[in-house]
């Protein structure tokens, strides 16, 4: 039930269904009295190979800035960092999911890992069966999956955070698997 509550929330907030009363009062919610500052950042991040796709959302699902890209490199990381801590500089109170996308996601996620974000890996099926439940609209592009990732993280139901133990896991397999093709590339030039 709990779910089906947030699920129609998020529907609502992605309408524009949410009233001004409504937000006045959950923006009133979301501010932290001691610090001005906000309780919790949802960061959404779409992984491609060239560039990734990041929306940032309030504790009450408001766009914080309009979506945008940064390059796959360190510099777009930087950035990324700096966008993020422009709202909140406390790690901790950022949440970030990207969608699980082979390789190319696991520069970024070592890197929000080593700055104390608290990271999420969804499998792309599920974020694209979301954006279905939440939306009627087919609009499929890189900054909607952003917004739909920051959304999933919001609605933040059963999620269990990926662990800098879980990434150093990946690296192993990945080196072992290299380790692997080398042996038999060697064991094909021997015969």
């Amino acid at each position: 039930c709990l779910f089906v509550n947030q699920l129609v929330s998020v529907k609502r907030i992605i309408n524009n269904e949410v009233t001004t009363a409504e937000r006045c009062v959950v923006s009133s919610h979301s501010i932290n009295s001691h610090e001005g500052e906000l309780s919790m950042i949802y960061l959404g991040i779409d992984v491609s190979k060239d560039k990734h796709d990041c929306c940032i959302l309030s504790q009450d699902g408001e766009l914080l800035t309009k979506p945008f890209s940064v390059p796959n490199s360190r510099q777009g990381y930087d950035k990324l960092f700096s966008v993020v801590s422009s709202f909140e500089n406390n790690p901790e109170k950022v949440k970030a999911g990207l969608e699980a996308t082979g390789h190319y996601g696991f520069a970024i996620l070592g890197y929000l890992l080593e700055k104390g974000f608290a990271c999420f890996v969804f499998n792309p099926l599920h974020t694209n069966l979301y954006r279905k439940a939440v939306s009627l609209r087919k609009t499929k592009t890189d900054k909607v999956d952003s917004k739909t990732i920051a959304l999933m993280l919001l609605s933040s139901v059963g999620l269990k955070p990926y662990s800098k133990a879980l990434y150093h896991n990946e690296q192993l397999k990945s080196l072992s698997r290299y380790r692997f093709s080398k042996v038999r590339e060697r064991a094909v030039l021997k015969q």
